[in-house]
């Protein structure tokens, strides 16, 4: 479908003016556009907003589209930052990736669902009725997509995840508590596979003012130094996970999970923590 973006208008949702697309890759606005700030989400989706809140969410601009007999609802999820929109697109990813220049990432599963993030915008498409295949998804996203301010490359803060050995996709943001820890709150984490063997490493990131290494320090009660180890480490047991190792350098605070014991984690660690200096 050619793609058409006829420009963004200002719709009046409440009385706050908000920028909303009129068209989008030829489908048509039905109606108006609303708009649910904070914790008025629970009337928008319910069950689902308190995930959207731990990540940091700030408003949803919501409205329905048509083309033909085909009808589809657009959700505009404005986050707090770019690695909260990604964190909260890669929670709900769909599995199959769409190649374009016009968003930092975009997914889609057929038949009713595109999904993109740009900036710190976390966009979902999904017909109501007729199909979207891979071919329209893309038009919707690059459309939808060149109306919205922000980057097009994804959050920095990724870079701070190893991509030697890194299994593609499960790369992820949890803000709550990782592993079941409250303490392990705000991570970023993938898994891993290295040496025959897969594991889990995460990134602590900065929460509530505190830096990843001033979280690293204040880490007490089950968790215990690591002896005879190049770098400061603290390591605790996790029902069900087993031993948990965290390793604070000049640049991150990274821990691993999914492994036997102590030792297995640091050789495993050692050669990811050289490498990233």
């Amino acid at each position: 479908m050619k793609l058409i973006l006829l420009g963004w208008i200002a719709m009046l949702a409440g009385p706050v003016l908000e920028p909303f697309p009129a068209r989008i890759s030829g489908w048509q606005m039905e109606g108006e556009a609303e708009k649910f700030a904070g914790r008025e989400l629970f009337k928008a989706i319910d069950g689902g907003a308190e995930i959207y809140l731990s990540y940091g969410f700030g408003k949803l601009l919501t409205a329905s589209f048509v083309s033909g007999k085909s009808r589809m609802d657009a959700y505009f999820y404005h986050m707090s930052s770019p690695l909260a929109a990604w964190g909260i697109f890669q929670r709900e990813r769909p599995e199959k990736s769409i190649s374009t220049k016009a968003a930092a990432a975009a997914a889609f599963r057929g038949p009713n669902l595109c999904t993109f993030m740009k900036g710190s915008v976390y966009v979902k498409l999904v017909a109501i009725k007729g199909k979207l295949d891979r071919a329209e998804c893309k038009a919707l996203v690059e459309s939808a997509a060149a109306g919205l301010q922000g980057p097009t490359n994804l959050p920095p803060e990724l870079g701070l995840l190893p991509g030697t050995g890194l299994v593609a996709g499960t790369e992820g943001m949890e803000p709550g508590g990782h592993l079941g820890l409250s303490e392990l709150g705000r991570v970023l984490f993938a898994t891993y596979k290295s040496a025959g063997k897969e594991f889990e490493l995460f990134v602590l990131l900065e929460k509530d003012g505190k830096s990843a290494r001033d979280r690293f320090d204040e880490l007490g009660g089950a968790w215990k130094p690591v002896p005879n180890v190049p770098w400061p480490a603290k390591a605790r047991d996790v029902p069900y996970e087993g031993p948990v190792v965290l390793v604070k350098t000049p640049k991150a605070v990274m821990g691993i999970s999914g492994v036997k014991s102590e030792k297995e984690a640091m050789e495993l660690l050692r050669p990811v923590l050289q490498s990233k200096g």
